[in-house]
């Protein structure tokens, strides 16, 4: 979200936040519930919104203005977390298969006794 966006949220706006506690940084849907006014030098409104989590628990955060998006979500609108999300879906699970000359190597190691 662009910074005069942010500043002219209101309280009752629907958003849509990444979810920073979560590795995934999943969207939930939320509510902006408070709005503080940026005074002096600072140039973001502090915006706390509700959301409900995956798990059912409501929570209030205080998040970054580049980590929450406009309700309808704009699929043109860069955002470097959704970008993120789309690759992990796109690429397949990492597995691990050691090479076969390493798979024993207790082998290759002489015993001191």
């Amino acid at each position: 979200m662009l910074r005069f966006q942010w500043n002219a949220l209101q309280t009752g706006d629907a958003v849509i936040v990444h979810d920073l506690e979560s590795s995934e940084m999943t969207l939930l849907p939320g509510t902006v519930v408070t709005v503080d006014t940026c005074t002096g030098r600072k140039l973001a409104n502090g915006v706390r919104i509700r959301v409900n989590a995956n798990d059912g628990v409501v929570r209030l955060l205080w998040p970054a203005y580049m980590a929450v998006h406009l309700e309808p979500l704009d699929p043109t609108e860069p955002c470097w977390r959704c970008e993120e999300m789309a690759r992990t879906l796109e690429r397949p699970a990492a597995t691990f298969e050691p090479a076969a000359e390493l798979v024993d190597l207790t082998a290759a190691v002489p015993s001191r006794r």
